[in-house]
Parts: C-alpha cells; sequence; structure tokens
C-alpha cells in the first residue's frame, strides 16, 4: 500500500513539476523581494536617524538617482544583509580580487552574492525545463541530481569567471611593469618627483595598457591625498596582485628607510627585472621539447610511418597477387 501511494505521488510530482515551476518560483521571487523590501525600508528609516549632515547629503545625492536603481540597489543590500555574518577574513580576501578584476565598487561583495545566486537560480531552473523537454519521464532522483548539479555549477561559475578576468588582467600587469619601470627611470634622472613621474607614465601608457595605467593613476590621487608615498604604491601592489609590483613596493620602502638613492635603486631593480624575465623565457624553451613529445607521438610520427611504409605495403600485396 504504502509503495502503491509513493509511487502515485511520484507520478503527480513528474507530471506536475513544469506547471509547478512557472507558478510557483516567480511567487517565491516576488515575496521574497517584498520582504528583503521591508527590512531595508525600515533599516533606512533607522539609519536616516542616525546619520550626520555630511550623510545626509551623500544620501541625497543618491536619491537623484533613477528610481529603479535605488530599487535595485536597495534589494541587493538587503540581501547582503541577510546572508548572515561573514568571516572576515574570507570577506577581505574576496574584496581583494574584485580589487584585483578592477571591481572597485562599494557594493561589490554585495552585488557578486546577488549575481551568484541569481545566476544559481535561473540554472537550476533552465536544468529542470531542458530535463523535462529532453526526457518526460525523468525520475525524481535523476532529475534531483540534476538540479542541484546546475545550481552548484551557476553557483561557483562566476568564482571561475572572476579568476580568469584576474588571470587576463594580471597577464597584461607583467607585459606592462618593465615598461613602467623604464619610464620611471626617466622620470626621476630628468628630476620629476614620484607624484608627478607617475602621473606621466600613467599618461604615457594609457593606450597600451589602459588598465595599468588607471592604477598608477590611483596612486597618484592618494598621493595627493596625502597618503604616504610608500604606503600608495604598497595598495597599488596588491591591487595589481604581481610579484614585480610587490618587489618595486618593498624597494622603494626600504629605500626610504636607509635613505638610498632613487635612481640608482631602481636602475638595479630595472636590470633585475630583466634578468627574471629572460630566465622565464629560457624556462619557457627549455620546456617546450618535452612538451612537444605527446602532440608528435600521437599526431605527426602515426602519420609519417603511414606515408613511408604504404608504398612499400602496397607494392609487396600486388607483389603477391
Amino acid at each position: 500500500m504504502l509503495d502503491q501511494i509513493g509511487s502515485s505521488v511520484v507520478d503527480v510530482l513528474q507530471a506536475g513539476w513544469s506547471a509547478w515551476l512557472w507558478v510557483a518560483l516567480p511567487v517565491a521571487l516576488a515575496l521574497v523581494a517584498l520582504i528583503l523590501s521591508d527590512k531595508r525600508r525600515h533599516r533606512g528609516e533607522l539609519r536616516r536617524r542616525a546619520i550626520s549632515d555630511e550623510e545626509r547629503r551623500a544620501a541625497r545625492s543618491e536619491d537623484s538617482q533613477p528610481a529603479a536603481r535605488r530599487r535595485l540597489d536597495g534589494l541587493v543590500s538587503s540581501l547582503d544583509d541577510n546572508l548572515g555574518e561573514r568571516d572576515e577574513n574570507a570577506v577581505k580576501v574576496l574584496r581583494a580580487k574584485l580589487q584585483r578584476a578592477g571591481i572597485f565598487d562599494r557594493r561589490a561583495i554585495s552585488w557578486f552574492f546577488a549575481v551568484r545566486l541569481v545566476i544559481a537560480l535561473l540554472a537550476g531552473a533552465l536544468s529542470f525545463v531542458v530535463a523535462q523537454m529532453v526526457q518526460p519521464n525523468i525520475s525524481a532522483f535523476v532529475m534531483t541530481e540534476l538540479v542541484v548539479g546546475a545550481l552548484g555549477l551557476g553557483y561557483f561559475a562566476p568564482v571561475i569567471g572572476l579568476d580568469r578576468l584576474i588571470a587576463r588582467r594580471q597577464s597584461e600587469y607583467r607585459q606592462g611593469f618593465p615598461d613602467v619601470m623604464d619610464l620611471m627611470i626617466v622620470c626621476v634622472q630628468a628630476g620629476l618627483s614620484m607624484e608627478a613621474g607617475l602621473a606621466r607614465i600613467a599618461a604615457e601608457i594609457r593606450l597600451g595598457y589602459p588598465r595599468l595605467a588607471e592604477n598608477l593613476h590611483m596612486a597618484t590621487l592618494e598621493i595627493r591625498g596625502g597618503k604616504p608615498l610608500s604606503k600608495a604604491i604598497e595598495s597599488m601592489a596588491h591591487r595589481l596582485g604581481i610579484e614585480e609590483a610587490l618587489s618595486f613596493a618593498t624597494l622603494l620602502q626600504q629605500s626610504e628607510e636607509i635613505g638610498a638613492s632613487l635612481s640608482q635603486s631602481l636602475r638595479a631593480y630595472s636590470e633585475d627585472m630583466r634578468n627574471k624575465r629572460m630566465m622565464k623565457a629560457e624556462e619557457k624553451a627549455h620546456s617546450l621539447p618535452g612538451k612537444l613529445v605527446i602532440p608528435l607521438t600521437l599526431f605527426i610520427f602515426p602519420t609519417l610511418l603511414v606515408v613511408i611504409a604504404l608504398p612499400g605495403a602496397i607494392g609487396v600485396a600486388n607483389s603477391s597477387f
């Protein structure tokens, strides 16, 4: 009796899942949005009573934005507030990764989690609809596995995309940083200060390396705002996330501490960086024969063997007849 009841329930679920999805999913999303907007409105009222005059001016500037954008920002912030307390170290790591990807908005973490949630829901719904269209009689267990797998893939896909974006930007940073060092030596020897040199270099490399020029411009703005030179370069190095920039920040800090000549230090560091680039190029060249073994064995050698041995095999076969 229980087996019959269970099988009938499974049949009903399989038959009505498509209709239930199209009805229940929009209703659930609307309810979640309504609850989060109510909570956001309540928090906004409490925050509005406690903010200072400067924060009120900032709030008025935010109110000048379009209404749809304000609602979307409020929904994202409410979602971030309702995600619960997260590990501070994990938040710092994520913020650093977003900055290395060129995302400097103060709501970047909130938007990142919102995008992950939306993509996960869309991937789960799409997998459910496609599975129902391809195989209408699919079992509940297989359907659950597909939906859960699609949810996990959609949730972690933005992380993979973020890592690829960081790797692409860091490749540009590594290509352009030696040119920055050469221009820095020229600027220092010409008598320019580090702030003026960074601004001039940012203007010179804007066409070739726009993302690197953007980070240099941010460093000049930090210096003009009163931040020490070593701290500004260190912040830029953390935004870039490459070893060359971190070594450059350490070089400037040590030069300031011991009072060494900046031009000589930059020249020595630039020469050392060129040697490292040459060593990396030689390492790639030496590893090339090992990488060519597999394609040669699988594709080139069999083709050569067929070309060389086939005429002789055909001649032997004809002579035997």
